[in-house]
């Protein structure tokens, strides 16, 4: 199991988290424990429902294929910005 997180991992820990993936999901994905996760989401908070990251990586298709943010955002019961901030892989 891998420790340590690169750069581009932390930000995508960071907006995968904000996009509403769980951190227990990041954690397997990336192959570290969910301690390591959540020592780099140490202030993040996010207000809006958490989706999963199959849920992400639905709207991610969808945005970039030309579905609405308004309209993906009520789909999925988050806001436009999580929906665009998913769109750019931020």
């Amino acid at each position: 199991m891998n420790t340590k997180l690169t750069e581009e991992q932390i930000k995508y820990v960071k907006t995968s988290y904000y996009g509403g993936v769980k951190p227990s999901y990041l954690a397997e994905e990336l192959g570290v424990h969910a301690s390591t996760i959540y020592r780099h989401l140490e202030g993040v908070k996010v207000k809006y429902k958490k989706v999963t990251l199959a849920e992400v990586k639905e709207i991610h298709n969808l945005a970039n294929s030309g579905m609405s943010l308004r309209k993906l955002a009520e789909l999925y019961g988050i806001s436009k910005e999580t929906v665009r901030r998913i769109k750019r892989g931020l």
